[in-house]
């Protein structure tokens, strides 16, 4: 079983759960019962996560507020808010934000492939590990069932952990062999362990599960090496798969903030424009992709009609 995020203020999700059912916590209840009910299910990914992280930045400080978490001192009354309110929304709209898009379960099925496709050689895992001793190949599998792990669970905070924790693991092997000086000095190329590490994991889903924890992890809950941890996935990811028709906001994190692009006016990253087939033929499309791209157009049009209208 994976490990789940340890808190130095000692925080847990069932402690969070119970000091919400107090009776000085109701008001807040009532804000997220209405928000969770009136929530559109028609909302681009970015959108969503706009839209969650505006209302937990509101009611947030109430909460904190509240009789029931202001017990054990500002800092666990803190994280108990922050986390435990970031992860019962999310919960409570899972189905609506994780693979609602058609496109994201295409995306995973493409992937799939790719991965079940490059992993027959299995040339990268033989390269990558073929100077790991019996320790570090132990350690290597147990990064590989951590990222395993991902796809089982579902708040942002618990699926960061994993990919976390699996980026760690392999980072630790990468210590060992420099302190040792193993072999001829040569140390494999971080990107290529990763993508061995993808390959020998081959997870489910993992387009997706990248997405939906770089879009609803919120920005100021994620540190510094988390951001690396996910961007450097992602990054390897992508080198497994040759690329991904789509833009990866997980694959953004290691130069901007989440949801964030240098690339891309914010006012159609909010109306849900892409341009994720703008490298691509005609004949390389599939009846969905056409479907999508058509979607997107619409889009953009409505976004540049409330853009020019007065």
């Amino acid at each position: 079983m994976s490990k789940l995020p340890v808190s130095n203020t000692g925080y847990s999700y069932p402690q969070f759960v119970e000091r919400f059912k107090d009776q000085s916590a109701q008001p807040v209840v009532n804000e997220v019962r209405d928000f969770v009910n009136r929530f559109p299910a028609n909302l681009t990914r970015l959108q969503a996560a706009r839209r969650i992280h505006a209302f937990l930045a509101e009611v947030t400080p109430k909460l904190q507020a509240a009789k029931a978490f202001r017990d054990g001192g500002e800092k666990v009354a803190s994280e108990l808010a922050n986390e435990g309110l970031e992860k019962f929304v999310v919960l409570k709209l899972y189905k609506l934000l994780f693979r609602h898009d058609p496109a994201d379960i295409r995306e995973d099925e493409r992937v799939e492939q790719a991965l079940r496709s490059a992993a027959k050689g299995a040339s990268a895992i033989q390269a990558a590990v073929t100077k790991f001793d019996a320790k570090q190949l132990e350690v290597f599998d147990a990064a590989v069932l951590e990222l395993q792990m991902v796809e089982q669970h579902r708040a942002p905070r618990d699926k960061l952990s994993c990919f976390v924790n699996a980026i760690r693991l392999v980072e630790s092997i990468v210590v060992e062999r420099v302190f040792r000086q193993r072999g001829d000095g040569q140390q494999t190329n971080w990107e290529q362990l990763l993508a061995a590490l993808i390959l020998k994991a081959s997870p489910p889903n993992l387009y997706s599960n990248l997405e939906f924890t770089a879009a609803f992890r919120h920005p100021s809950l994620m540190g510094p090496d988390e951001r690396k941890a996910l961007a450097d996935l992602a990054s390897a990811f992508l080198a497994v798969i040759g690329g991904s028709s789509r833009r990866l906001a997980s694959a953004e994190l290691a130069e901007n903030s989440v949801g964030q692009s240098g690339s891309m006016p914010l006012w159609l990253m909010d109306a849900g424009v892409t341009f994720n087939f703008s490298d691509r033929s005609p004949d390389d499309l599939s009846l969905g992709e056409v479907d999508e791209l058509l979607d997107e157009y619409q889009r953009m049009i409505r976004a540049i009609r409330d853009l020019i209208s007065p």
